[in-house]
């Protein structure tokens, strides 16, 4: 049942927060265009996806505090 669970309902997520849950990568999103709001903070993250805005191509909100993001890290998100 998980399963068809993430094919049917994770594709329609708009907003989710993930704080304080130790994650150290946010690959698997991707199944989640249509995302808006994601909320990451106080994970283990040390980068993101350089996939990530095209992937989240709806995402103006992304909170990232309490993670320790390498200073190379860069994204570019570009509003069409």
């Amino acid at each position: 049942m998980p399963g068809a669970w993430s094919r049917s309902l994770l594709p329609r997520l708009v907003s989710v927060s993930l704080t304080r849950n130790q994650l150290r990568s946010l690959d698997g999103l991707e199944v989640c265009p249509r995302l808006e709001s994601l909320d990451v903070g106080h994970n283990l993250l040390d980068a993101l996806p350089r996939y990530i805005a095209r992937a989240l191509p709806r995402l103006v909100s992304l909170v990232l505090t309490g993670n320790a993001l390498r200073s190379d890290t860069v994204v570019s998100f570009r509003k069409n």
